[in-house]
């Protein structure tokens, strides 16, 4: 502070001093000119640094621990065999990939959203489950989908159920690669756990209140809250599919999950 008021104090009596030179010798509009000089060579000083604006970038929440043993049968990606030769990227949950225990992630919605890539495929059947910790089913659902290639979203229905604060739940998406036989299926699954934003960090309430949408996702992103940090970056590209700006914020954001290879794809309607 005290450096701050000498740099402040020698700031004025420069201009002053300017001043007082300057009216022997320079018109009023040159004085004015010279003093917006000096104000500007101050401000654009070190003693206001411009402040960095800051891509969401994921962080994993400490002592979240290993989640608990996944269910047979279910993995991070896969597809229909029948698929495999028309795509490169498998059927994938958007869950953090950043090391080998990585399988679930955090959220503070009651009906939070869940992502999952889909590759081009000739499955047009999809199911999605949400189960408790012991495996019992809390809701399950079947929809067509189109088998474009692309990013989809889907929640568990306000009227249907509500995620419980410090409880663990198991979610599935499987797409079937047979019409007439459900058991010939592609399965990707993932773990959430809904928290308490200020058991996060204190206030971080208060501080997501004050801020844009964007912001939000960022905060999100930097305080371990994956499902809601992607849930309100996807919500602002569905709204401006266009924005290069956003589109590059998705990617990293994506990337910094250990997800680069899903950066480039649409968010696409289920059907």
């Amino acid at each position: 502070m005290s450096r701050q008021i000498s740099i402040s104090s020698k700031a004025i009596f420069t201009v002053a001093l300017s001043l007082d030179l300057c009216a022997i010798v320079l018109l009023p509009h040159q004085v004015l000119s010279l003093t917006n000089k000096v104000e500007r060579d101050f401000i654009s000083s070190e003693n206001f640094p411009a402040s960095n604006f800051e891509i969401a970038q994921y962080v994993p929440p400490k002592n979240l621990g290993v989640p608990p043993e996944t269910a047979s049968g279910a993995t991070r990606s896969g597809s229909c065999s029948r698929d495999e030769q028309s795509t490169s990227i498998l059927l994938t949950a958007l869950i953090p990939s950043l090391n080998k225990d990585d399988n679930w992630a955090l959220t503070t919605a009651e009906n939070p959203q869940m992502f999952v890539y889909v590759p081009q495929t000739s499955a047009r059947m999809a199911e999605f489950a949400l189960q408790d910790e012991d495996g019992k089913d809390v809701y399950r659902t079947t929809f067509t989908i189109s088998g474009a290639a692309g990013i989809v979203s889907f929640s568990v229905p306000k009227n249907a159920v509500k995620l419980e604060k410090n409880q663990n739940y198991h979610w599935y998406f499987s797409i079937f690669c047979s019409d007439k036989n459900r058991r010939q299926s592609s399965t990707v699954d993932g773990w959430i756990r809904r928290v308490e934003l200020n058991s996060l960090r204190p206030n971080l309430a208060n501080e997501l209140e004050g801020v844009g949408e964007k912001e939000r996702s960022q905060l999100y992103a930097q305080n371990g809250v994956w499902y809601d940090a992607l849930a309100t970056l996807a919500e602002l590209r569905r709204d401006d599919p266009n924005d290069t700006a956003l589109a590059q914020e998705w990617k990293k954001l994506l990337e910094s999950a250990g997800l680069k290879e899903l950066g480039d794809f649409p968010i696409i309607p289920l059907n």
